[in-house]
C-alpha cells in the first residue's frame, strides 16, 4: 500500500471517528436536554445561529464540520427543517428521536 493511500485511509478514520462523535453528542442533546424542554410544542430550535452551534460544538469538543455534516444528513431525512438557520427539529425530529 502506498503512503498516499494509507493516508487517504487514516483521513477516513478520522472523519468517520469525528462523524461518530458528533452523532454520539447530537443523540446526548436530544435525549437528557431537548425531550424535557418540548412540552406540547411540535418543534424545536436546537441552534439559532452559527455562534451557537459553534459554542455547542466548542463545548462538547466536536468539530464543526463533523455536527454539520450529521446535521445536513438529518436534514436530508426530514428531521431538521430545510432552512439553514436556524437549525429547527421537526415535528417528524421530535417524534422520532425525543419521545
Amino acid at each position: 500500500m502506498s503512503v498516499l493511500d494509507e493516508m487517504l485511509s487514516l483521513r477516513q478514520k478520522f472523519e468517520d471517528k469525528d462523524r461518530h462523535d458528533a452523532m454520539n453528542v447530537m443523540t446526548f442533546l436530544l435525549h437528557y436536554e431537548v425531550s424535557f424542554r418540548l412540552g406540547s410544542e411540535k418543534t424545536f430550535t436546537l441552534f439559532r445561529n452559527e455562534n451557537d452551534l459553534s459554542a455547542f460544538c466548542t463545548n462538547n469538543e466536536v468539530k464543526v464540520p463533523a455536527m454539520q455534516q450529521v446535521i445536513d444528513e438529518m436534514r436530508a431525512e426530514g428531521l431538521i427543517a430545510p432552512e439553514n438557520m436556524p437549525v429547527i427539529l421537526t415535528e417528524l425530529g421530535v417524534e422520532k428521536l425525543c419521545q
